[in-house]
């Protein structure tokens, strides 16, 4: 039988679990040194998986999409801007200059990806092999982690003085570039001028971006404007659906709802596009903890708790995770495998059509179709749950750690092991209330 000790105290926590001869710290620390040492990539950000890094060359073509979808870099900003306040609360347990230097080299990286293109306001998704050349196309799932982890590193005792203005600075000057274009994201390269996606939209997808964004501007800068824009943002209704008769719920109502509103426009969320909704919930729980506006706040955390509900019911698919299966992973050949695919974008309907095409390729992959569906959907959930903040989810959350022997994932989507851990060890000054023991 599994055993599992917890003990949450003060400023530490410490957990033992045993499960299969192994502990939730000796796992986690397995995770870390393969994630350091195998998938942070040469510039410091995180990989989607090993395998050869694009050219510039190849960006400048958008090979093989013009979203770098299906290449390892093709989520880096998101993943890197999940990640880091990861580190920064690892770096705060451990004391460790290691770990300090390890989460500076993270935000580095962020920062690097909105300094390489004269677009205001445009988050590239990673940088190619020379530390500069990037893909035109971004994206609001890649720009909302973006601030999300620099404004956790902000928070924390890491950076200098001089590296918080400078960290500050270029926050606010995106902040204000995207607000400028409407809080659409722009586009670089051969789409200049263009957007492709945004941070003011009405499904819950995208919909604590702006009050995020605002609401953490004000933070840092205490200017008085941006808390009276963030205020106004909560009541924010979709006009289109108001003139079509249809249901407008304001920012905050859907904010006090779960994912699964968006089902429909996505199918089966939570057995196929969990992981993409786990920076929605990532900045509810900034939200709900800086709120101080009581029915606010409890929004906030009917959302917080609606999401982890649902989630939690994937976790036990953890189980079905294949750990003896030592094959390669086919798709990691890129290159080779979309060779004969590509063509020249003219606009962005063609590169959808394209990675449409590339995509049916690579799920044939039936190793990345496993670890995508029983690793990264149920580390997914855990870290949903463990931003809730309730306790009766911590050992489900530990025993879905532990379920993978890390050595044989090859996805890069095994950091939310970490990002879950940190979530349910991190104790916040003005965190939730934890009711469910």
């Amino acid at each position: 039988m599994k055993r599992i000790s917890i003990f949450l105290a003060g400023v530490f926590f410490l957990v033992t679990l045993s499960a299969e001869g192994r502990d939730v710290e000796r796992v986690i620390k397995s995770v870390h040194e393969k994630l350091r040492t195998e998938f942070t990539g040469p510039h410091g950000l995180l990989l989607d998986f090993r395998g050869e890094i694009p050219t510039p060359d190849d960006c400048r073509r958008g090979f093989p999409n013009s979203m770098s979808w299906l290449t390892p870099i093709a989520n880096s900003t998101k993943f890197t801007g999940l990640y880091l306040p990861a580190m920064c609360e690892r770096a705060k347990r451990s004391g460790r200059k290691e770990d300090r230097e390890y989460a500076r080299k993270l935000a580095k990286a962020l920062l690097l990806c909105a300094s390489v293109s004269d677009v205001k306001g445009f988050v590239a998704r990673a940088v190619s092999s020379d530390g500069h050349s990037h893909y035109p196309l971004g994206s609001e799932d890649q720009t909302l982690p973006w601030f999300y982890g620099l404004f956790c590193y902000l928070q924390s005792n890491i950076p200098s003085s001089k590296e918080h203005a400078e960290i500050t600075a270029k926050y606010m000057e995106v902040c204000l570039a995207l607000e400028a274009n409407g809080w659409q994201c722009p586009c670089d390269g051969p789409f200049k001028g263009e957007v492709r996606g945004s941070l003011r939209g009405f499904k819950f997808f995208s919909a604590p971006s702006l009050l995020f964004i605002t609401r953490t501007a004000y933070e840092l800068t205490k200017d008085e404007t941006w808390l009276k824009k963030y205020r106004s943002a909560l009541q924010l209704r979709s006009r289109s659906a108001e003139k079509k008769g249809l249901p407008a719920p304001s920012l905050l109502e859907i904010c006090s709802g779960s994912y699964a509103q968006d089902e429909g426009w996505l199918k089966s969320i939570d057995r196929n596009y969990l992981w993409i909704y786990v920076k929605n919930v990532a900045v509810l729980r900034i939200l709900a903890d800086l709120e101080t506006e009581p029915q606010v706040k409890a929004a906030y955390r009917k959302g917080l708790a609606e999401c982890a509900a649902r989630a939690s019911k994937v976790l036990a698919d953890s189980r079905y995770f294949e750990n003896k299966d030592t094959g390669p992973l086919p798709s990691a050949s890129w290159r080779k495998l979309f060779a004969g695919t590509w063509k020249v974008q003219k606009d962005q309907k063609m590169c959808a059509r394209i990675s449409s095409e590339q995509y049916r390729i690579a799920n044939a992959d039936k190793r990345k179709k496993h670890e995508h569906r029983y690793m990264t959907i149920p580390l997914s959930a855990a870290s949903i749950c463990a931003y809730s903040g309730e306790k009766r989810y911590i050992p489900a959350i530990l025993e879905t750690i532990v379920q993978y022997d890390y050595s044989r994932v090859h996805r890069g989507e095994m950091f939310l092991a970490e990002v879950a851990y940190y979530a349910v060890a991190q104790e916040r000054e003005s965190g939730i209330s934890r009711k469910n023991d």
